[in-house]
Order: structure tokens, then C-alpha cells, then sequence
């Protein structure tokens, strides 16, 4: 007996309804909006930020590691932006997206921003310190305060930091500061 193959509409359909199903409405939602086809080239980007390494030095820097007791700092791929971001907590400043993006290499509306930004705090969060990605916000004029995108507040509500109800603004002066202070040790 043969199974009809569906359709892409009807995959769509039947896998969001899985997914409300196992998750419910809002954390389906959530779960999608991980998703992105994203914009740029994936491996030029992914060479400008590893270079070209090739098994055995990676397995050498492994090796070197391991025999010295070190674990690193940050995830290695963003082990640079990591201390950039460090410095400038320490001095009690924030920068914004697009001079992060001009670092990475990537052009400032690339998502791997936000993902990046994500992974840094997360990986901040896990070491018992708080969210370092505090210090990148949006430029903005007109003497408005900047503020992060919507991934880092996101971010702060799933790992438990950001209060429901608690506005942004406030959320956000209270991380920055608990960042500086950090630091600036």
C-alpha cells in the first residue's frame, strides 16, 4: 500500500497543528520564530569569523586545552566579540548593532546578530553573570535612550530575568547597570 505524499501546504499544516498540539498556541509561535531563512552567505560569514581551520587544528587547539586545564572564556567562534563586549562593560559604555555587525563581518541586519548576541547572554546567564549583550542597543537620535532589539528582551523573559509585566525600559536599566557593575570588577 502506497502513502500520498502531501503537499507543502498541507506539511505546514499538519506540523503547526502538531505543534499547538504538544506545545500550545503561543510556545508554537515560538518555537517558528527560531526559524529563518536569513540573508547573506553563511560560509563567508562563518570564514570571516573562523578563518579556515582544518581538522587537525582544531584537534591541536582541542589538545592544547585540555593539557593546560582551560576551558575557554565564551563559545570560540565568539570568543573575540565576547571580550570586546567585556571591555566595554567594564568601562561602563554600550555600543550598537551595527559596529557588533562590523566586527563579525556581517552586514547589520543579519540575523546571526541576534543569535550570536543570544548566545553570549545565554552562555552568561548559565556562569551565574548577567546578560552582557546588555551593551548592544539600537542607534537611535533625538535623545531617546537606546534600547536592545526584541531578541534580548525575548531572551531575558525565557531565562526567567525579565518580570512579566515589567516593562522593557525599566528591565533593561536594571540589566545594564548589574552588567557595568559586573565587570567592572
Amino acid at each position: 500500500m502506497t502513502q500520498r505524499l502531501l503537499t507543502p501546504s498541507e506539511v505546514r499544516e499538519a506540523g503547526f497543528a502538531a505543534l499547538v498540539d504538544v506545545l500550545g498556541p503561543a510556545d508554537a509561535v515560538r518555537f517558528v520564530r527560531q526559524f529563518s531563512t536569513g540573508r547573506g552567505d553563511y560560509t563567508a560569514g562563518r570564514e570571516r569569523l573562523l578563518g579556515d581551520p582544518t581538522v587537525d587544528s582544531l584537534i591541536a587547539e582541542a589538545e592544547r586545552s585540555r593539557r593546560n586545564g582551560a576551558r575557554p572564556a565564551c563559545p570560540p567562534p565568539y570568543a573575540r566579540l565576547h571580550a570586546a563586549l567585556k571591555r566595554l562593560a567594564a568601562a561602563g559604555k554600550t555600543t550598537t548593532y551595527a559596529k557588533v555587525a562590523a566586527l563579525l563581518g556581517l552586514d547589520r541586519r543579519d540575523r546571526a546578530i541576534t543569535r550570536i548576541l543570544g548566545d553570549i547572554s545565554a552562555y552568561e546567564h548559565a556562569h551565574g553573570r548577567p546578560m552582557l549583550s546588555a551593551v548592544v542597543v539600537h542607534k537611535t537620535g533625538g535623545g531617546r535612550q537606546s534600547l536592545p532589539g526584541a531578541g534580548f528582551f525575548i531572551l531575558a523573559r525565557e531565562l526567567g530575568l525579565q518580570a512579566a509585566g515589567q516593562d522593557d525600559q525599566t528591565f533593561f536599566a536594571m540589566e545594564l547597570k548589574r552588567v557595568h557593575h559586573h565587570w567592572a570588577r
